[in-house]
């Protein structure tokens, strides 16, 4: 503003009662300090009497021009806007400018717009034209949430993308072995779901019992013909040959064959309590064929054993015949015998050891009686009748055959009850129809 525009106190008013246009009183433009006492503020100065040290009014916003101070814009003032026909209108002369929807000149520091928010300074007012538009971007002014050029972690446009890392070998490994395992997992899932024993049916065990009923009739016939073959050890009347030992072995191969057939049920794979009846009957079961196989082995030879050495003589020893007929038991006893010295029956070694001893002994009392010549002689000579009674007294002093043979009987029956597996195998019966009759509930 220049000088001459300054109020000096000689302002006439015209004719029409307006102050002339040159004579206006200068009032500084909007955002100015007003450099007179008594100046009025206007919008957006402090009050009268606090100088602010002038600067720009906001800082650009990014990658907009920096905005010029007011004293480096164009000095622009009112009656540089206003035709020079008009006068400038007093601060309360001035109306509250009324909305509407033409646009706004961009004049700097304008009053705020309609919206009552006081425009950027740099951009246009809003509904001007140039003005942004919401949900436009503006160039320059970065997008929310987008990378900004040159902030870290942000390309450049036409700059190559960035390598991505391959997984490591390790990392490979890792990952293929976990797969491996999680799939094991579903798998074991998967079968302890369809083999638990609440899958198993009545029907299941009733299979199981059906076959306890083959396997304990396939026993039967093993147990009938090991009885027969043991009592060949203290009856001579009974007759065991080479047939009956081999019906034995076809009878055992039957009985294995159902004992097996029982492993493959369901009841016997799927209910732990079954497996366990069973494996226990089993051990039985074992003993049981093993003792029957090697009874078989041994009955023919224990047979003849029996018919031979339980054929005592029955001459009295006043009788020529005496010593002959002792003389051929003895030989024939011992010849049957030795046949049984490689048994696998314990009891049958033992009793064939036994045996043994007993007809070497009495053969050796047979000779020296036999050497005192006949019975006449004996009685007429003193002498010889007194050796004649002590080896008489040495005979009867030998173990008798009887209790050895009484000791054999009673160690096979003992075998036979430790080997007899009836007993387990009706608690696994038991077992099935336990099971059936809570599976028909």
């Amino acid at each position: 503003m220049s000088d001459a525009h300054a109020n000096d106190g000689s302002i006439k008013p015209a004719d029409n009662g307006q102050v002339p246009y040159d004579q206006a009183p200068t009032t500084p433009a909007y955002g100015q300090v007003p450099g007179q006492p008594g100046a009025q503020p206007t919008y957006g100065q402090q009050p009268h009497g606090q100088p602010q040290p002038q600067q720009s009014f906001e800082q650009p916003a990014y990658g907009q021009p920096q905005a010029q101070s007011f004293e480096q814009q164009p000095r622009t003032s009112y009656d540089q806007q206003l035709p020079p026909t008009q006068a400038m209108p007093a601060p309360w002369q001035v109306q509250p400018p009324v909305q509407q929807s033409a646009p706004q000149p961009d004049v700097p520091g304008a009053a705020p717009a309609a919206g009552g928010y006081p425009p950027v300074p740099g951009e246009p007012a809003p509904g001007t034209p140039g003005a942004p538009v919401p949900g436009v971007p503006v160039p320059g002014v970065p997008i929310p949430g987008q990378p900004v050029p040159g902030a870290p972690g942000a390309g450049f446009p036409g700059s190559p993308a960035p390598k991505k890392k391959g997984l490591s070998k390790g990392a490979l490994i890792g990952i293929i072995v976990g797969g491996i395992a999680a799939f094991v997992s579903i798998v074991l899932i998967l079968v302890f779901v369809v083999v638990k024993p609440g899958s198993l049916t009545s029907d299941d065990y009733l299979d199981g019992q059906r076959q306890t009923t083959v396997m304990y009739t396939k026993y039967t016939n093993v147990n009938t013909k090991l009885s027969k073959a043991i009592s060949t050890s203290y009856d001579g009347t009974t007759t065991f040959d080479k047939a009956d030992a081999q019906k034995i072995k076809d009878y055992v191969k039957e009985y294995e064959q159902a004992n097996t057939a029982f492993t493959d049920l369901k009841v016997y794979k799927h209910d732990d309590e079954v497996k366990q009846a069973y494996d226990k009957y089993e051990a039985k079961a074992k003993k049981f064929e093993q003792l029957s196989n090697n009874m078989a082995d041994t009955a023919v030879a224990m047979n003849a054993v029996t018919k031979a050495c339980d054929s005592t003589p029955t001459a009295s020893t006043v009788d020529d015949d005496y010593y002959n007929e002792y003389t051929e038991y003895i030989d024939g006893c011992t010849s049957a015998l030795g046949q049984l010295g490689d048994s696998k029956i314990k009891p049958i070694s033992q009793y064939a050891t036994s045996m043994k001893d007993y007809m070497t002994k009495l053969g050796d009392i047979i000779k020296k009686m036999q050497a005192l010549g006949s019975i006449d002689d004996i009685v007429s000579d003193n002498g010889k009748y007194s050796q004649y009674s002590d080896l008489m007294d040495e005979m009867y002093d030998l173990d008798s055959p009887y209790d050895a043979s009484s000791d054999l009987n009673e160690d096979l029956r003992d075998l036979e009850n430790e080997a007899n597996p009836s007993d387990e195998l009706n608690d696994l019966t038991d077992l099935m129809q336990d099971g059936f009759n809570e599976k028909m509930k």
